[in-house]
C-alpha cells in the first residue's frame, strides 16, 4: 500500500484511508495539564495584576487562561511547523524571562521593558556582561523541544487549527493593556514579554533625554536641596494643617522653622504622574499633549550635576525605570542611586526609617548636593505601611483587606499618615540639622487618597479620573537650616502660595535654589514658589495614568469638592 504526504505530519494510504500516529489518551491530558501548571509556576501571574474589581478579574483570568491554553494547543499541534514554531517562541521568552530575573531579580515587567528600551544603546555592553547567565538557559531549548515533541508524539496531539485561538486571546490581551492603567503584566510568558515591549514602545519615549536648557551660571541659595516625596498622603490629615487628630506631633513641636503652605494640588492622582512631572519638570500642557515631550525634557538630576551639584535619588519604591535614561547619561561618580528593596534588609515598613539615616549621611559626605525621595510611604493597604506596635488610633481594619468600616479605614490611614510623614521628618529634620550646614528641604506627595468607603461604589483611592480631588490633594511643607532657614521665611512671606499652590511650582523653585537664572526659569517652567501666584487661580490635575492617555482626562481641582473639608475656608 503506498503512502502520500497530505499536509503537517499525516500520512494518506492510497486507498483514502488516514494512517496517522496522532491519538489523544486520557495520560496525554494529565500530561498536558503537568506541562500547564509548570508554565503558571514561572509565569507567576499573581505578581503582574492588581484587583480592579470582579468582573475586570474575570476577564484577565480568562484571558491568562485562553492564551495558556493557546500556548499548550500550538505546541502541541499535529502539524509540526505549527509546533516547533510555537516551541521556538515558548523558548526564547522563557530565556529572557529567566535571564532577566537571575540578572535583576526581578520579574520581568513593565518596569523591566522601559528599562530595557531606554538602555537599548547599551546592548552590546550588556550582551559582554551577561552572556554567562544566560549561557546556561540555552537548555531550555532543547528541553522545551523534547518535551512537547515526546508529548505531541506519544500521548496527545491537536489539529492545527485549534492553535487559532490565540488570535482573538491576543486581541483580549492587547485590549486589556491598552485600556488599563498599564501595570497588568498577569499574562504567560510568550505574550508578555513581546507584549509590554510592545506597549512600552506606544506609550513611552525612548533614548537620552534632552540637555539642560539653560546654563548653570550663577550662585546656588543653598548648599543641600532635598525633595522628599512621600506616598498617599493628604494636606488635610497632617495636624500641622489643622487636623483635629495629633498626626504630626513631632512637626508641631518645629513650627517655628517650619513652613507650610496647606493644601496644595499634585500633578495627577497616580504616582508615576506626578513622580515624572517632578523628576522631570513637567507642566500641565506636558501631560494634555502626551508622554513624549514629558519624558525627554531634561531632569532635576542633569539639572543639579550641570550647576556642580551631585545627585542622590533615594527610592523607596521601584521607580529604575523614571530615572534609567537620566541615569545613563550623567557621570556614576555625580549619581546616587539607593534602593530601600534591594539593600535595606528590613521589613517593609522601616524602609522609609532606613532611607532617612542614609540621606543624612549622603549630605554629611558632599559639599554640594540634591536630593530626591520617592518614599514608601503610606500606600494601601495602609496596615502594611506601618509597624503594628504603632497604632494612635484605633480600631483599625482587620489584616489588609478592605473594610466596609469607615471609621476603621480613617484609622488605619491616620496611623500610616503618623507614621510616614511625622515619624519620616521626625528622623531626618534632627539628622540634617545637627550636620550645621545650609539644607532646604521640600516635602510633599505624590497624590492624595480617596479613602475606602467616601466614594460609593468604588473601592479606589487613586488613579481614576472619576474620583474626587481628595485624590489629588497634596501637602507642601519647607523646612531649612542655616542659610536654607533664610530661604523658608523668603517662601513663608508669599501668603499667595496657602492653597493656592501645585506640584507644577516645585522643579522651578529647585532650579532657583541651584542657581539657574530666575527669568529663563519662569519663562520655561512656569513660576516657583518665589513668585506671587493669582489669588483663587484655577488648579488642574491629570486624572488616570499619564502612560495611558485613553483613560486619563485633565480635572480640575476644586477644593469645595474635598471629602474631608475641615480647613476648607479657613
Amino acid at each position: 500500500m503506498g503512502l502520500q504526504s497530505c499536509g503537517g505530519d499525516e500520512m494518506v494510504a492510497s486507498s483514502g484511508n488516514v494512517v496517522t500516529p496522532w491519538h489523544r489518551s486520557p495520560l496525554g491530558y494529565g500530561v498536558a495539564a503537568v506541562l500547564a501548571a509548570i508554565l503558571v509556576a514561572i509565569d507567576q501571574p499573581w505578581q503582574g495584576y492588581w484587583s480592579r474589581g470582579l468582573l475586570r478579574d474575570i476577564a484577565v483570568v480568562a484571558t491568562y487562561a485562553g492564551l495558556l491554553l493557546g500556548v499548550l494547543l500550538a505546541c502541541l499541534s499535529r502539524n509540526r511547523w505549527v509546533r516547533w514554531t510555537a516551541c521556538l517562541i515558548l523558548s526564547a521568552t522563557l530565556i529572557w524571562h529567566v535571564g532577566y530575573y537571575r540578572v535583576t531579580h526581578e520579574r520581568f515587567s513593565f518596569n523591566g521593558a522601559m528599562l530595557v528600551l531606554n538602555n537599548i544603546e547599551t546592548a552590546s555592553q550588556a550582551t559582554a556582561t551577561y552572556w554567562l547567565v544566560f549561557l546556561p538557559l540555552l537548555v531550555i531549548v532543547p528541553a522545551v523541544f523534547g518535551a512537547f515533541e515526546l508529548v505531541a508524539r506519544r500521548l496527545i496531539a491537536f489539529r492545527a487549527r485549534w492553535s487559532l485561538l490565540v488570535v482573538p486571546m491576543v486581541a483580549c490581551m492587547g485590549f486589556i493593556m491598552w485600556h488599563t492603567a498599564g501595570r497588568i503584566e498577569a499574562f504567560p510568558t510568550p505574550f508578555r514579554v513581546p507584549g509590554l515591549l510592545i506597549y512600552c514602545m506606544t506609550v513611552g519615549s525612548h533614548g537620552p533625554p534632552d540637555a539642560p536648557y539653560i546654563p548653570a551660571t550663577g550662585r546656588p541659595m543653598v548648599s543641600h536641596i532635598v525633595l522628599v516625596i512621600d506616598e498617599s498622603v493628604k494636606a488635610t490629615h497632617l495636624s500641622v494643617n489643622g487636623y483635629e487628630r495629633p498626626t504630626t506631633p513631632f512637626l508641631v513641636t518645629r513650627m517655628d522653622r517650619l513652613c507650610t503652605l496647606g493644601i496644595a494640588s499634585a500633578a495627577g492622582n497616580s504616582s508615576y504622574t506626578s513622580q515624572a512631572v517632578l523628576f522631570n519638570g513637567g507642566t500641565l500642557a506636558n501631560l494634555v499633549d502626551g508622554t513624549v515631550v514629558l519624558f525627554r525634557k531634561p531632569s532635576i538630576a542633569a539639572y543639579a550635576v550641570s550647576a556642580k551639584f551631585r545627585f542622590g535619588f533615594f527610592d523607596g519604591q521601584s521607580y529604575q525605570r523614571l530615572i534609567a535614561s537620566a541615569r545613563h547619561a550623567l557621570p556614576v561618580e555625580d549619581f546616587l542611586y539607593v534602593s530601600a528593596g534591594k539593600e535595606a534588609m528590613q521589613p517593609r515598613e522601616m524602609w522609609d526609617a532606613w532611607l532617612a539615616d542614609r540621606i543624612a549621611g549622603w549630605v554629611a559626605d558632599n559639599e554640594c548636593t540634591v536630593t530626591y525621595v520617592a518614599k514608601q510611604g503610606a500606600h494601601f493597604p495602609y496596615e502594611m505601611t506601618y509597624p503594628q506596635d504603632r497604632k494612635p488610633f484605633a480600631p483599625t481594619v482587620n489584616g489588609y483587606a478592605w473594610s466596609d468600616d469607615e471609621a476603621a479605614n480613617r484609622n488605619s490611614y491616620d496611623n500610616a499618615v503618623t507614621w510616614a510623614c511625622d515619624g519620616f521628618l521626625g528622623a531626618l529634620l534632627p539628622a540634617l540639622e545637627r550636620l550645621g550646614t545650609d539644607v532646604v528641604v521640600v516635602y510633599t506627595s505624590d497624590h492624595g487618597q480617596a479613602l475606602p468607603g467616601t466614594v460609593p461604589g468604588s473601592r479606589q483611592t487613586h488613579c481614576n479620573p472619576s474620583l474626587p480631588p481628595d485624590s489629588a490633594e497634596v501637602p507642601l511643607l519647607l523646612w531649612g537650616s542655616g542659610r536654607g532657614q533664610d530661604v523658608v521665611r523668603r517662601i513663608q512671606a508669599n501668603t499667595s502660595l496657602v492653597d493656592n499652590a501645585s506640584h507644577f511650582e516645585i522643579f522651578p523653585t529647585l532650579l532657583t535654589l541651584m542657581g539657574y537664572d530666575k527669568d529663563e526659569v519662569l519663562r520655561l517652567y512656569g513660576p516657583g514658589l518665589f513668585d506671587q501666584l493669582p489669588a483663587g487661580r484655577k488648579r488642574f490635575y491629570l486624572g488616570g495614568v499619564v502612560e495611558v492617555r485613553l483613560r486619563s482626562k485633565q480635572v480640575e481641582f476644586n477644593p469645595r469638592q474635598l471629602r474631608d473639608r475641615s480647613l476648607c475656608g479657613r
